[in-house]
């Protein structure tokens, strides 16, 4: 399972995992629940941590690999948590921070999909010039 340099080497966390005397995590390209369970089984890490491969639908990721009671959140719930996204991104870079309103133009995709939003939201979200724009959008 050796990989390239720019995939994660799960034999090599594999070996740290036989060779360190401290828990391991395992972290890098954990896009969906199979590849998950597959790399947290090869590896005999301690655990796994999602980052990239959880946005936009951390809740799915947890429930396919961990919880399989969990609900899948409604349609109400996910735009809760997009404007959620919204607004920490407004804390974090500005709430006129050109630099957060072109940040969130990589998440919008996730949440317009899971929301089930028609193609010209994603359109009118990837045009929109300040974060009140995205607001008024999401809403």
């Amino acid at each position: 399972m050796r990989a390239s340099l720019r995939h994660a080497d799960y034999d090599l966390a594999a070996e740290l995992v036989q060779a360190l005397p401290v828990p391991v995590i395992v972290s890098g390209g954990l896009r969906d629940p199979g590849h998950v369970r597959c790399a947290f089984e090869h590896t005999g890490a301690a655990a796994v941590m999602l980052a990239r491969g959880a946005l936009g639908n951390p809740v799915a990721v947890r429930a396919r690999c961990s919880a399989p009671a969990i609900v899948e959140p409604g349609r109400d719930e996910i735009v809760a948590e997009w404007t959620w996204v919204l607004e920490r991104a407004a804390e974090h870079l500005g709430p006129d921070a050109r630099r957060a309103t072109c940040v969130l133009r990589k998440f919008h995709p996730w949440y317009v999909e899971r929301a089930g939003a028609p193609r010209k939201t994603q359109d009118a979200l990837q045009r929109a010039e300040t974060l009140d724009e995205q607001r008024r959008v999401i809403r």
